[in-house]
């Protein structure tokens, strides 16, 4: 599954011209965010217009500069991440136009008012084919060795026959996605009853059914670990070149591609760190283990689990963090986006416990009663002053 999106898709678009895979690739980078289909409908509509082709050079350059420079760092064939640095780069390119003739009317922090995240996501098969979970709830997928049950905001796979003897023709593996977008979460039961809560903005990839001597999944993003122990068959997440290997822990694993750490939060159990033929290094709980992906190297330190985890239990947990920091968080819950007026304003540090599940404008209060920071808004944009 690839989920990247490249300039020259949405141009064969608009002139009839994608293959079926190019169709594919379309609707997962659509489906994967609201902002991927807010931008679609203004160039739809900019084309329409015939307004579009004078932009066409500059945006169609800054794609191949983007993707030259992505592809040096990363080597992860179904990264979301190229789609958000497309957005920004060739967006700049409609954005004078699209608001040239509209004013921007801020309004006060009492009128602003966006819902929290929801459980929703979208699974991917192998083969191409997606189901909406939010909107298949109570759906049973069958095939011959695996029953998927979409319950509950709850995504469970189970083996038709646990008890069922290894053949000696060995099992192909075939891999699930699960891509949940901005403003989303969801949950997920793999074959072995590891269980996995989904954060925002994240992907999942992952056999349908455990074979061979590893339990292998590929993350990008956030998701909370809870992995049924298998002293004989470690649990091995991939996260770029990144490496967890797990024999039985609770744990914690945040990896945004946009972001220079992998941290990895251990509650309980064994879990170890390294890179792709590298050492191991070994984390206890009540630890954390950052690796820094520009220059590889590990730190470990030993922290507040609560401030990593608080999230999968309906929580914000602040402690002393800047508020660029804290609107990156409330920014792919809230699915909105936030501004700076300075550089000053970033540096902000505040600590609080908050619910997660309340409208962000209860949050935006709290901070506002330091008397440090303001508050407006303008469609999904928030403005700090």
């Amino acid at each position: 599954m690839n989920s990247k999106i490249d300039y020259h898709i949405l141009w064969k678009y608009f002139h009839s011209d994608l293959s079926e895979q190019d169709q594919q690739e379309l609707d997962v980078w659509l489906k994967s965010s609201s902002k991927h289909r807010a931008y679609f409908e203004n160039v739809k509509k900019k084309y329409s217009e015939n307004n579009l082709v004078q932009y066409n050079p500059d945006m169609e350059t800054a794609w191949r500069n983007i993707n030259r420079s992505i592809n040096k760092k990363r080597n992860i064939r179904w990264q979301i991440s190229v789609a958000a640095g497309f957005l920004v780069i060739a967006g700049l390119a409609l954005f004078f136009v699209l608001n040239q003739s509209r004013q921007i009317q801020p309004v006060p922090i009492s009128d602003i008012s966006f819902d929290p995240g929801i459980s929703k996501a979208t699974l991917v098969f192998e083969n191409g084919s997606q189901v909406e979970l939010e909107a298949q709830t109570d759906t049973v997928i069958s095939n011959d060795e695996v029953l998927i049950n979409n319950s509950n905001n709850v995504l469970n796979y189970q083996t038709k026959d646990k008890d069922q003897k290894i053949t000696k023709k060995p099992k192909e593996i075939r891999y699930n996605t699960l891509i949940v977008p901005r403003g989303g979460e969801y949950d997920l039961v793999l074959t072995d009853g590891t269980t996995v809560k989904i954060n925002s903005e994240s992907i999942l990839r992952y056999p349908v059914e455990f074979t061979g001597n590893s339990r292998n999944v590929e993350l990008i993003g956030e998701a909370f670990f809870k992995v049924k122990s298998d002293a004989a068959k470690p649990f091995i997440i991939s996260t770029g070149k990144h490496l967890t290997k797990v024999y039985g822990t609770t744990f914690n694993i945040k990896s945004y591609p946009e972001e220079n750490e992998t941290c990895t939060t251990l509650i309980e159990g064994h879990v170890t760190n390294s890179v792709v033929g590298g050492a191991e290094h070994e984390l206890i709980p009540g630890h954390q283990s950052v690796f820094r992906k520009d220059n590889e190297v590990f730190e470990t330190k030993k922290v507040n689990v609560n401030e990593f985890t608080s999230w999968s239990e309906g929580r914000f947990y602040f402690r002393n963090m800047s508020l660029e920091e804290m609107t990156k968080i409330l920014a792919r819950w809230y699915d909105v986006e936030f501004q700076f007026n300075n550089d000053e304003t970033r540096e902000i540090k505040f600590s609080g416990n908050l619910k997660r599940y309340e409208n962000i404008q209860t949050i935006l209060v709290k901070l506002s009663k330091t008397n440090e920071i303001t508050f407006s808004a303008y469609e999904n944009t928030i403005f700090l002053n």
